[in-house]
């Protein structure tokens, strides 16, 4: 047999005993240790747990990255396909201005070829497109401004609509 007391901090007041038997005893420590299996159980699943739920968010914010990227992307391609319209609008007006002063066809022209490789993943074959359509434009601008720079030296004929 266990007794307990429990004494209070002020005197006046009574004392309290708790007066446990063999068999409560026994029911306490079982009680107990699956208390302290249960504790050890948590603290053995936890990193597991921290583990999965840190991989999710992970994944999570890098989906949501990847959406803003893939936008980014789409917004970037959408100004491109207006710089190849406006530069071809210019290579026209160019053409118009060689053919009206007579000059030669392959004045500034020439570049590099830059080839498109073929990838399986469908999104680094848009951003490798991309990449060539930038460098593409970047090419045919400089070409263009070249072109542009030399027909300033010549003045605008009445006829054409410079």
């Amino acid at each position: 047999m266990i007794e307990i007391q429990i004494v209070p901090s002020d005197i006046r007041r009574n004392v309290r005993y708790v007066f446990l038997d063999r068999r409560r005893v026994v029911m306490a420590i079982a009680v107990l240790t699956f208390v302290l299996a249960g504790i050890i159980g948590s603290m053995a699943a936890a990193p597991t747990v921290i583990r999965r739920v840190y991989k999710n968010n992970y994944a999570k914010s890098m989906s949501v990255e990847r959406d803003i990227q893939r936008e980014r992307l789409r917004e970037n391609v959408v100004q491109m396909n207006s710089l190849e319209r406006s530069l071809e609008d210019h290579r026209v007006r160019v053409e118009k201005l060689i053919t009206v002063y007579g000059l030669e066809h392959s004045l500034g022209q020439g570049g590099l070829s830059i080839p498109l490789r073929s990838k399986n993943d469908l999104d680094d074959l848009q951003l490798d497109d991309a990449r060539h359509r930038e460098t593409a434009l970047r090419h045919a601008m400089a070409r263009l401004q070249q072109q542009l720079d030399l027909l300033q030296f010549f003045p605008c004929p009445p006829i054409s609509s410079c």
